[in-house]
């Protein structure tokens, strides 16, 4: 079941980078690849992060210790493949599109930091943490699906 569900994220992906491939060369103008790899690439990380944390979670018997340290490598590994995507892509832009690649930014930290906030809470006992992982997954898919919604409205203009 999770090797199908793999596949199928994946080629969601897939099809959704292919999708902003043909819309980018049919509206002719070059917004820029990198902003159209890059908003591919964290939506899927966000989403992907939210199956296999939940996928880890159901796990049965496992000690506090264990789900805390879980959702924890699990924060860590998608808040730096997140950051060093948006720390180049800031690097890269012109002064004129610098501040939404900033925002941008910000909005992935907002979606990330309470996977790491979670992860610690649990992996130190401390009551409420798995609600800090909930609302990281809620956020994860609001920013991802929202990523995905401008992406396509700015390549229809």
């Amino acid at each position: 079941m999770g090797d199908v569900l793999y596949r199928a994220i994946g080629s969601g992906g897939h099809f959704g980078w292919s999708f902003v491939r043909r819309r980018l060369a049919q509206s002719g103008e070059d917004i820029g690849q990198s902003l159209a790899a890059r908003a591919s690439a964290v939506r899927l990380y966000l989403l992907l992060a939210n199956v296999i944390v939940a996928s880890l979670m159901l796990v049965p018997e496992q000690p506090p210790a264990a789900i805390g340290l879980e959702i924890l490598c699990a924060g860590l590994a998608l808040w730096g493949m997140i950051s060093r995507l948006d720390i180049i892509a800031i690097r890269r832009s012109t002064a004129e599109y610098r501040q939404y690649f900033v925002r941008h930014f910000f909005m992935f930290q907002l979606a990330v930091i309470p996977y790491l906030v979670g992860g610690v809470m649990v992996l130190a006992g401390v009551n409420g943490g798995l609600y800090w992982v909930a609302a990281a997954m809620v956020i994860s898919l609001f920013v991802a699906s929202t990523e995905a919604w401008v992406l396509l409205v700015e390549i229809n203009r």
